[in-house]
């Protein structure tokens, strides 16, 4: 991969993607997700709409017991169906996990450090200060045990790993999970400034709808394991409130003022 590339967001294709668990009904079916480099997709739905498994496959971190039944998962051109998390992240990709999942009795330093395994040595300083500048919080943690951070902390910290590893492509779980309402606008001011840069793709999964939504460019809503609405942010944020709070199934966009009258 050459240096412009490395720095660069990456192309995402998900086409069909069909994934079942044993012989139940299909968790993830016919979905379909084209992201181009730089974008900001946001999928939201209910507990149980998919959205999880949806990341996981991108990710290649499927259950056991999961199958992709169908369908195929395309970046920058390349099929990673065969590909194991450990090629998928040394392609570019990275999973920041629901729950934060950080290691509790490594210090902050050595779990950003742990992030930076396929950083080159003589970029990992600067990748460190990177991520001191997106998240301020952490400059003074560094020595502390990431059990003993709160909350908020764990999940900059969470990111902030993830980023050690210069993504290009950047799947977020849920980071709202768990978070009270000031600390939810912080950890989301601050994707804000990194999808600023233009410098990774960001697939975030997240049911705090107005908390992610300013940074989306894209918003997919998955109802039972389906795509009910696909969309630019700006159609979506033109759906009706009821819309938007129940995320049901098959609405439309409401017509401009003075058109559809």
């Amino acid at each position: 991969m050459t240096a412009a590339a490395a720095g660069a967001g990456a192309a995402l294709q998900v086409d069909r993607l069909v994934i079942a668990y044993g012989v139940a009904a299909p968790a993830v079916r016919e979905v379909s997700l084209d992201l181009a480099p730089g974008d900001v997709h946001l999928v939201v739905g209910a507990n149980g709409a998919g959205k999880s498994t949806l990341l996981n496959a991108i990710a290649g971190t499927l259950q056991a017991a999961a199958k992709l039944v169908a369908g195929h998962v395309t970046m920058d051109g390349s099929r990673l169906e065969r590909w194991g998390p450990a090629r998928r992240c040394r392609a570019g990709l990275r999973l920041v996990m629901e729950g934060r999942r950080v290691f509790p009795d490594l210090t902050v330093a050595d779990n950003l450090l742990a992030g930076a395994h396929l950083t080159p040595r003589s970029a990992v300083r600067a990748e460190l200060e990177k991520v001191f500048a997106h998240f301020p919080a952490l400059r003074p943690l560094t020595a502390r045990m990431a059990g003993q951070l709160s909350g908020g902390e764990q999940q900059m910290l969470a990111i902030g790993r993830a980023l050690m590893g210069r993504p290009r492509l950047l799947l977020l779980d849920e980071p709202s999970l768990g978070l009270a309402p000031l600390l939810v606008d912080d950890i989301f001011g601050r994707l804000e400034e990194i999808a600023a840069r233009k410098e990774l793709t960001m697939l975030i999964v997240e049911q705090n709808v107005t908390a992610a939504l300013p940074i989306a460019s894209h918003v997919h809503v998955l109802t039972d394991g389906q795509l009910s609405w696909s969309g630019p942010r700006e159609e979506f944020e033109g759906m009706s409130s009821f819309a938007v709070s129940y995320l049901g199934a098959n609405h439309r966009p409401t017509a401009p003022h003075g058109e559809g009258s």
